[in-house]
């Protein structure tokens, strides 16, 4: 049958966004987001493109020559310091800049001001306030005299699997610690780099004696908790279990790693990205981050992605009752933690939300005090607590799991709270984390199609009377597979599958791969225009079988033509 044809061709329109604030779009650089949170003042965070000629550090910028020394002096910009002392971050300059930089400006100068100015500088990649983070504490208030929370989750069935290994380190990002309270005494993390008290810098880290962590603030290795907020967290994550005395943490044998970022109710984001990088470089296997912030930030976004490929990074959704994002715990490779009750039912108080992933027991749930003793506290700082003693369960028993699977098996083994939660489906992540669902049920590769090609065209429907190369885009999202192979199949009798089978290679989690290399052949019978085809694909996973199952429509038996036809057209 001859049919007219009508190729389409559509265009994107791109529309230039202005900066809040201003009235025209800034030029050279990516703009900054300038959100909500209180910025340190006189403090400002820039990210220099590669190749830009970079300040020096401690060096006084008012003689610097060129257009950033314009900028550098309409701004009132007084020194500047790397970040990271000189060392890149983690992960910060394959992110698109060469180095970030603390730039301080004079006494009562206009940080937004500067922020705007230097996003339009050439050799800018970004700049943004020295954002504020607060710690998610909430008031006390008790009703349970028992750890409830950690029965809640299963922890007995995921204790039955694993107590946790020494081997394995939890970096708290936090107010510090009581190492000597008699339920956290001898847990700390010890840096194999550095020898105790020789007042030397072994690791040559620009650190003196960080033999257990830092102080970011006084920069010291004065690891004490300023506010008791740390201890809090710490004693849900790994306190000594079966010890005869106080309570249980999920993690009895894992190492403590302690990076202290704050003194008070607050933190400055910069202070957070250190301590995010410096618990990456150390291999810590967890990173709880039991603060945030209402302000995105590409500083504080950078390092948390540049974590994740290595640690499960965990943080409170913040304690707004807000559905607003709050960072860090709303970046896509973190694992933002919403607060619920013994019913399963959000905390009035905590965040939600699309962002969030988890959701785990925070509120009234008994813990560690500094000065030794125990009591009730509340708040998604707890709720992290939970998800990042289950995530340090899991890497002790699964060592050779990278981050991002570990990260994968909390996801896929929560329960589901959306019945207690009415209005609130999808806004509460996957559900409350299950320890002991995590530590027992086994992993494996999980599949979905996410599209199609019929002869190399995206999306394309099936050619009716005619043979068809047909390649499938399959995505994991669960355990790395090595090797995948399927087998193609169909119910509908009006098509004739003439190659049923396809390799794939390796999957990795996360990653989507098609066999565009070897494509099914499929032929549809003659006159089967405007079908929906539903085809199988037996997919078989490092010996896992698993099956799923997607639609393709075959041509519709209707052309649209040109407004003209200039020429012969078949």
């Amino acid at each position: 049958m001859t049919r007219l044809l009508h190729l389409l061709a559509r265009v994107s329109l791109v529309l230039a966004l202005t900066l809040a604030g201003t009235s025209g779009v800034l030029a050279g650089a990516q703009s900054a987001d300038i959100g909500t949170s209180a910025y340190a003042p006189g403090v400002v965070l820039v990210g220099f493109d590669p190749g830009a000629s970079l300040p020096e550090a401690g060096l006084a910028l008012q003689s610097m020559s060129g257009s950033l020394g314009d900028v550098m002096r309409r701004v009132g910009a007084v020194s500047a310091e790397p970040l990271f002392g000189g060392r890149a971050g983690k992960g910060l300059q394959s992110a698109g800049t060469s180095g970030v930089y603390r730039l301080r400006l004079a006494d009562g100068a206009d940080v937004m001001g500067a922020v705007i100015s230097l996003s339009a500088t050439e050799g800018v990649a970004y700049a943004e306030p020295d954002y504020i983070a607060q710690t998610l504490r909430t008031p006390n208030d008790p009703r349970y005299g028992d750890q409830w929370g950690t029965a809640r989750i299963g922890a007995p069935a995921a204790w039955d699997v694993s107590t946790g290994s020494q081997e394995t380190v939890i970096a708290i990002i936090d107010s510090g610690l009581d190492a000597s309270h008699p339920d956290l005494a001898g847990r700390l993390w010890v840096n194999p780099g550095e020898i105790a008290g020789n007042g030397l810098d072994d690791d040559s880290n620009g650190k003196v004696d960080d033999v257990s962590g830092w102080d970011f603030l006084a920069d010291s290795a004065n690891l004490s908790d300023s506010t008791g907020h740390g201890t809090q967290v710490a004693g849900i994550i790994a306190a000594t279990g079966n010890n005869g005395q106080g309570i249980a943490g999920l993690c009895w044998n894992c190492r403590i790693m302690v990076l202290k970022v704050t003194d008070s109710a607050t933190a400055n984001y910069s202070d957070i990205v250190e301590a995010v990088a410096y618990a990456a470089e150390k291999r810590a296997d967890v990173i709880n981050i039991s603060l945030g912030g209402g302000s995105d930030s590409t500083t504080l976004r950078n390092a948390i992605e540049a974590a994740a490929d290595t640690s499960v990074v965990v943080a409170g959704a913040g304690n707004d009752g807000s559905e607003s994002p709050f960072y860090p715990a709303a970046y896509e490779t973190a694992l933002g933690v919403s607060g619920v009750d013994a019913a399963d039912a959000k905390v009035p108080s905590s965040n939600y939300g699309p962002w969030v992933s988890l959701a785990a027991p925070g509120i009234d749930v008994l813990t560690t005090l500094s000065g030794g003793g125990y009591g009730p506290a509340s708040g998604t700082s707890l709720a992290a607590a939970f998800v990042s003693g289950t995530a340090a369960l899991l890497r002790s028993h699964h060592p050779d799991w990278s981050g991002p699977v570990a990260r994968a098996q909390l996801l896929q083994t929560a329960t589901v709270i959306d019945a207690a939660n009415p209005g609130l489906a999808g806004k509460l992540g996957r559900g409350r984390v299950n320890a002991g669902a995590a530590l027992t049920i086994a992993a494996v590769p999980k599949f979905t199609v996410t599209g199609h090609e019929i002869e190399g065209q995206d999306g394309a429907p099936l050619a009716v009377g005619a043979a068809n190369s047909l390649v499938v885009g399959l995505r994991n999202d669960w355990l790395d597979a090595a090797s995948v192979s399927a087998t193609l199949s169909t119910a509908d009798a009006g098509v004739t599958i003439t190659k049923p089978s396809a390799g794939f290679g390796a999957i990795p989690y996360g990653d989507s791969v098609a066999n565009a290399g070897d494509p099914f052949q499929v032929t549809i019978a003659a006159g089967a225009y405007g079908r929906a085809i539903t085809f199988g694909l037996r997919l078989v996973a490092d010996g896992k079988t698993s099956n799923v199952s997607f639609t393709v429509n075959t041509e519709s038996v209707v052309a649209t033509l040109p407004a003209t036809i200039s020429t012969d057209t078949t």
